[in-house]
């Protein structure tokens, strides 16, 4: 229903205007709902927009940026796919190869990971250049998912060290 069949639906029963076709009321409510049909219309995207399940555009991008790096080449469907899986903070299972996932739905795009069973430990070097805040934030979604009896030690492009 527009915005001008819901007013006048709702005008009509109180027998206070006429509305006729091409009347003066009429013609006022035409008026608003020029104005008001592309601002709904545009409410309704917002809302789609705002939730990842159901966001197609700049929802899906603006989630990207604040997380991590935006992934326009990927589709919308592998999009929202990761940022679920990001905003979870869980791996799609516990294994090298899950961590590896996880990884690359955090946005990085070139690292490699060593593992190291008998120490409780992996390495990590990640080779994209990062700046001081996607190193921190990238260090803070790695604490999030390792279990707590594994320590790991990320060695970045930069030369810089941290063990988590």
């Amino acid at each position: 229903m527009t915005s001008y069949q819901s007013m006048k639906s709702k005008l009509e029963p109180l027998g206070l205007y006429r509305l006729d076709s091409g009347d003066v009321v009429d013609c006022e409510l035409m008026a608003y709902a020029a104005g008001l049909d592309p601002m709904f219309e545009q409410f309704d995207v917002m809302e789609r927009e705002a939730f990842i399940p159901t966001a197609e555009s700049y929802g899906l991008s603006a989630r990207e940026r604040f997380l991590e790096r935006e992934r326009s080449e990927l589709t919308a469907a592998q999009r929202r796919e990761r940022l679920i899986a990001l905003e979870l903070g869980v791996q799609a299972e516990p294994t090298l190869e899950g961590f590896t996932q996880f990884l690359s739905d955090c946005g990085l795009e070139s690292f490699s990971v060593s593992e190291y069973p008998t120490r409780q430990r992996f390495s990590l070097a990640i080779d994209d250049e990062l700046t001081a805040g996607e190193k921190a934030l990238m260090e803070q979604k790695l604490k999030n998912v390792m279990p707590v009896h594994l320590n790991l030690m990320v060695a970045y492009h930069d030369g810089s060290t941290v063990t988590l």
